[in-house]
C-alpha cells in the first residue's frame, strides 16, 4: 500500500519540536544556491549535489530518531561529498539517457532512480550503482503513487510565491520528510515481498538507523513513535507480506 496522505501527516509530527535544524538547514541550501547562480557551471553542480545530499542525511537521521538532531548533524552530510557528487552524476546520466527515447520514459526512470540518494544516505559506502539498483527495485508498482505525490505539493509552491519565498522554510522539510517517509515504507514493503534483503543494505560504515540502535532482521527501523498516523500503515503493511506468505 502507498499512503500518501498518511506519510505527510507523519511528517508534521515528526517534526514537531524539531523545525529548527531543517529550517536553518533550507537557509543555508537556498543562500548558497542562489550564491551559485553566478558562478561556472561545473562549481555550482558540485556544490549543489553536496548540499543535497547534506540534506537526505539531516532527513534520513531525522526519520530515524526522535529527539532534536543539532545543525552539525546536517554539517556532518557534507563528508559524503563524493557520494553525492557521483550519485547525481549517474542519476543524470541514466535519465538523460532515457529521455532520448522519449520523455514518458525518461519521467519513469526518474522516478525509478529517485530513491537511490535516500539508500546512499542510509548506506554511505554503498557504490551508487548498487543504489540504483536497489531503488530500482524497491520502487516497483510505486512509481505512479511517487509521481502522484510530488504533484500534491505543487499547490503549496504556488502558494509559496505569494510569500517571496518565506514559506519554503516550512514546505521544503515538509516535503523532504513525506518523501522520506514514502521511502522507508515502500522500501519496508520490498523488504516484506522478498523483492530484496537486508543484506543487500548492509555496509561497513555505521548508518543513522545503526547509530540510533536499530534491530537487525526483516523488520526495518523506520522511527514514527511520536505519530499515530504510522500505525495503521504499518500494519497495512505487516497484514500484506502475512497475507503473502500464507498464498
Amino acid at each position: 500500500m502507498f499512503n500518501r496522505a498518511a506519510y505527510k501527516n507523519i511528517a508534521k509530527k515528526q517534526l514537531a519540536g524539531r523545525w529548527g535544524t531543517p529550517i536553518l538547514a533550507t537557509i543555508i541550501t537556498l543562500a548558497i544556491s542562489s550564491a551559485l547562480s553566478a558562478t561556472v557551471p561545473l562549481v555550482a553542480f558540485c556544490a549543489l549535489s553536496v548540499l543535497c545530499m547534506a540534506n537526505v542525511y539531516l532527513y534520513i537521521t531525522l526519520s530515524h530518531t526522535k529527539e532534536k538532531q543539532p545543525l552539525s548533524k546536517f554539517i556532518q552530510g557534507f563528508s559524503f561529498w563524493l557520494n553525492g557528487i557521483l550519485g547525481t552524476l549517474w542519476f543524470i546520466l541514466w535519465t538523460t539517457l532515457w529521455s532520448c527515447l522519449f520523455l514518458i520514459p525518461g519521467i519513469v526512470k526518474s522516478l525509478a532512480y529517485s530513491q537511490m540518494f535516500f539508500i546512499i544516505a542510509e548506506s554511505p559506502d554503498m557504490d551508487v550503482r548498487t543504489a540504483m539498483n536497489l531503488s530500482k527495485k524497491i520502487t516497483q508498482g510505486h512509481k505512479m503513487d511517487l509521481f502522484i505525490m510530488a504533484l500534491s505539493f505543487i499547490g503549496w509552491l504556488i502558494l509559496s510565491g505569494f510569500t517571496f519565498g518565506i514559506l519554503l522554510l516550512w514546505l521544503i522539510p515538509y516535503m523532504n520528510m513525506a518523501e522520506i517517509n514514502a521511502y522507508h515504507s515502500i522500501k519496508q514493503q520490498a523488504l516484506d515481498n522478498g523483492i530484496v534483503t537486508a543484506e543487500d543494505f548492509k555496509t561497513t560504515q555505521n548508518t543513522p538507523s545503526e547509530s540510533s540502535g536499530t534491530t537487525t532482521g526483516s523488520q526495518y527501523n523506520w522511527d514514527t513513535s511520536n505519530a499515530e498516523d504510522a500505525e495503521p500503515v504499518q500494519t497495512a503493511i505487516q497484514d500484506n507480506s502475512e497475507n503473502k506468505e500464507n498464498l
